[in-house]
């Protein structure tokens, strides 16, 4: 009788460890994949940025009620393909990733056709309706109270020019405040990778 009472205390003691050492192996195996990932991201908001992707290091500004912050560029692709569509660039693209900050408690709104790409010539581009829409970016987006978006502005230039800022401009909130005034946030000269 005794061996019958201390064997399922054994097995109890066995399952036990078992299970304690799969959740000890289990954490350190993710703890270690969080430090180590290969993106470098660490849940960095700036979203697994692409090879390609030149990391745009420029302090947050803000234009009326919304923080903003670039991300990421990149430029010189010839073409782009989305989950139902392609597009050939007229010249070539360009993909500017934009973080939206709402530290406000109401809504409000980005209007992606108003976040205008400066050209090193002067000149001034608006997002590319139908790359935009290949890719699925809308053209107005609501950033929740207290909430963070990141959006992808895509823009068709001329081959021979390059991006040299990002002119980004939020949408008047519903209170009535002072229309919000456009930022221009410099660019890095932007080098195609192979």
């Amino acid at each position: 009788m005794a061996d019958d009472g201390g064997r399922p205390r054994a097995v109890r003691a066995a399952v036990v460890g078992t299970v304690l050492g799969l959740l000890v192996g289990a954490g350190a195996a993710a703890g270690t994949a969080a430090l180590l990932w290969p993106d470098g991201s660490n849940g960095d908001p700036r979203l697994h940025p692409d090879k390609n992707d030149l990391i745009v290091h420029a302090a947050p500004v803000r234009s009326g009620e919304i923080e903003m912050e670039v991300r990421t560029l990149q430029c010189g692709l010839e073409f782009t393909t989305g989950t139902h569509a392609e597009a050939m660039a007229r010249g070539q693209f360009c993909a500017v990733r934009v973080t939206f900050h709402n530290d406000q408690p109401v809504t409000a709104d980005i209007d992606t056709r108003r976040q205008e790409l400066v050209l090193d010539d002067g000149s001034v581009v608006q997002t590319g309706n139908e790359v935009m829409q290949i890719k699925r970016q809308l053209r107005t987006q609501s950033v929740g109270g207290r909430n963070v978006i990141t959006l992808d502005l895509w823009y068709d230039i001329p081959v021979d020019r390059h991006p040299k800022a990002i002119r980004l401009i939020s949408e008047p909130d519903l209170r009535g405040h002072e229309p919000p005034r456009p930022v221009d946030v410099p660019l890095p000269r932007y080098t195609k990778r192979n």
